[in-house]
């Protein structure tokens, strides 16, 4: 299997069992191999010699792993195996045999950014998982339609910080994203009453998620 890294870049790997579970913080979730596993072991430190060496950590399948990639965390052993460097969530390490077969690369892909205003382009809707950021406790409305139609200053739902939201499916000749007097709205399913709902498609008040 070959990895192929960048310099300072944290890449996103994902043990899978059957099929690939994307990583939660990871920018892509393409999927290269599917590999079977029962899970990975990660070091203390990099085994020498057929050396006891305790485990900190094992990694299930579907539990994303997100490798350094600064050069002093990459080591091999005497069977020419590469030992990358985990960054675990508190603060602490430990290693990983970067060859072991149980380990799948996920290739990235770019989420939708926003353009220099904040709206988000007419194809965002393409991708269908976001999210609502930086609404406090004021949050975010979701209108019965979009400017400027009969109903676009009606809302019939509220969504707060954190709340995940997926685009609803588009119909014929009824787009998802429109944009009108230059703002962009995006189309979204209540989790609520399952009904569609309108919300400002902007970077202020949603983003993209995997």
């Amino acid at each position: 299997m070959q990895f192929s890294f960048d310099l300072f870049q944290l890449s996103a790997i994902s043990i899978v069992l059957g099929i690939a579970i994307a990583p939660k913080i990871a920018f892509s979730q393409t999927q290269e191999e599917v590999v079977e596993s029962n899970g990975i072991n990660c070091y203390e430190n990099v085994p020498i010699d057929g050396e006891s060496v305790a485990i900190v950590k094992t990694f299930l399948a579907g539990e994303a792993i997100a490798f350094s990639d600064i050069a002093s965390d990459v080591e091999e052993d005497a069977e020419d195996s590469t030992w990358r460097q985990v960054r675990l969530d508190d603060e602490n390490s430990c290693w990983v045999d970067g060859n072991s077969p149980e380990i799948s690369v996920l290739e990235t892909v770019s989420l939708p950014e926003a353009d220099e205003r904040g709206n988000y382009p007419l194809n965002s809707s393409e991708h269908d998982r976001w999210e609502v950021t930086n609404r406090g406790l004021s949050g975010l409305n979701c209108y019965q339609t979009h400017p400027p139609n009969q109903g676009s200053h009606l809302a019939v739902a509220r969504f707060f910080n954190g709340q995940r939201l997926i685009v609803a499916e588009a119909e014929a000749e009824t787009p998802t994203l429109v944009q009108t007097n230059g703002r962009t709205w995006m189309a979204v399913n209540d989790p609520w009453s399952g009904q569609t709902c309108w919300v400002r498609a902007h970077e202020d008040f949603i983003k993209p998620i995997e």
